[in-house]
């Protein structure tokens, strides 16, 4: 009996410390990171980051969330292509924001939310404008290339800030076509001299039938496919491999009748803002603390009579 009792209190005493280490581990109180001698706990970080960025983020969920229910009550289709179409073309264009999208997943999320929002917005300012086939067709005149395809130059690139590099730049690109490679035997930590983008791949555009207003797309232009070229961009020392070129391609009215319309309507609608405040205003919002929505409102819309 005595052994059993004992047995209890141990099992009791185990369960005790078990549950304090769990209660730590999911508790403010655990450490999310350590620089030096400093602990930066769940709450440390919390707080941070909910007394700096709180309001914008929460505007921004509410936002979103008000407009995507208005537009899937009126029946708006979000097209997810055009939106893993604008992504990479983020990815391709311009590359230090793709490396970010990269290395980030929430930055990613986060783009594909706002775009989602900027479609349904779209949808609901155009769902209620009227225009005709002959408009439409007026309105592609009107804006002749507006929607044709570029051409797109790829190239690979490196940044390199050292002159001294610029050589055993040129030298490397001519002979590894690995990127990441390349970057690893030329400067590993990336201080002075970089590959452009997370892959050291980057797309420039063309206007399809004109030719590039840009110096640097200018350039990039004139290489022949494989050449190797220091190009000067502003301040910066780019090291470049020419790639493939894309052709573009005119495009006629029925490939793209539909955007058309779209951006003909949007031409004619109501403001932003304006559609925005009307869903805002008849939305039924509630919070825990109800000065929280007059933060979100002048959040949004800047009004001075909050």
């Amino acid at each position: 009996m005595r052994w059993a009792r004992l047995g209890l209190y141990g099992l009791l005493v185990i369960s005790l410390a078990m549950n304090f280490i769990l209660w730590t581990r999911t508790s403010g109180r655990r450490q999310t990171l350590r620089v030096n001698d400093q602990t930066i706990t769940k709450r440390d970080w919390d707080f941070f980051l909910e007394t700096r960025y709180g309001d914008e983020a929460l505007a921004a969920m509410a936002r979103q969330a008000v407009v995507r229910q208005a537009a899937d009550e009126a029946g708006v289709k979000i097209d997810e292509k055009e939106i893993d179409e604008a992504l990479q073309e983020v990815r391709d264009r311009l590359p230090e924001q793709g490396l970010i999208l990269e290395r980030l997943p929430t930055k990613r999320e986060d783009m594909r939310r706002e775009l989602e929002y900027k479609l349904a917005m779209a949808g609901l300012r155009a769902r209620d404008v009227k225009v005709t086939d002959d408009e439409v067709k007026d309105y592609f005149d009107a804006n002749a290339g507006r929607w044709d395809k570029p051409d797109r130059i790829e190239v690979k690139a490196i940044r390199v800030a050292n002159a001294a590099l610029v050589q055993r730049a040129v030298a490397l690109l001519k002979n590894v076509d690995d990127m990441q490679v390349l970057q690893q035997q030329l400067d590993p930590k990336g201080t002075q001299a970089r590959i452009v983008g997370a892959r050291g791949i980057w797309v420039v555009v063309r206007p399809f039938g004109q030719p590039a207003a840009d110096p640097v797309v200018k350039a990039f232009a004139g290489m022949k496919e494989g050449e190797v070229q220091v190009v000067r961009a502003g301040k910066a020392v780019l090291v470049v491999k020419r790639g493939k070129l894309t052709p573009g391609k005119k495009v006629e009215l029925a490939e793209v009748k539909d955007k058309v319309e779209r951006d003909l309507k949007l031409s004619r609608a109501l403001p932003e803002t304006e559609v925005l405040r009307k869903l805002w205003d008849s939305a039924q919002m509630t919070a825990e603390d109800p000065a929280k929505l007059r933060v979100l409102k002048w959040t949004i819309f800047r009004d001075p009579g909050v």
